[in-house]
């Protein structure tokens, strides 16, 4: 091998050894900027999670209230039916009371 080759030889080999550095900074600053991602969203993650349970509560007090609520119309529905009766019964005692007086009027 003749000195010139040598010498190319050597500027190449500290060629690839300052790219190797370089792709080894380039790794490592890749990594802190994944890390400090990654740090940012498990910090959303924990406040979307947060969020969720407060909506999960939230639904609920709604479902909850929702069975009151069908429970109230239940207890209308039936004094509902309870007053329909009544205002039957109520056109009944008239019809009867109608009739009663019409025939003491034809009497």
């Amino acid at each position: 091998m003749t000195d010139y080759e040598k010498d190319e030889f050597w500027k190449a080999l500290q060629r690839l050894y300052d790219s190797s550095l370089e792709l080894r900074q380039g790794i490592e600053a890749m990594g802190a900027r994944m890390d400090a991602r990654s740090a940012e969203v498990d910090e959303k993650f924990s406040v979307l999670a947060g969020s969720l349970n407060v909506l999960t509560g939230n639904m609920n007090v709604l479902t909850g209230n929702m069975n009151v609520l069908t429970g109230n119309m239940n207890v209308l529905t039936g004094n509902m039916n309870v007053l329909a009766g009544n205002m039957n019964v109520l056109a009944g005692n008239a019809n009867v009371l109608s009739v009663t007086r019409t025939s003491w009027l034809c009497e």
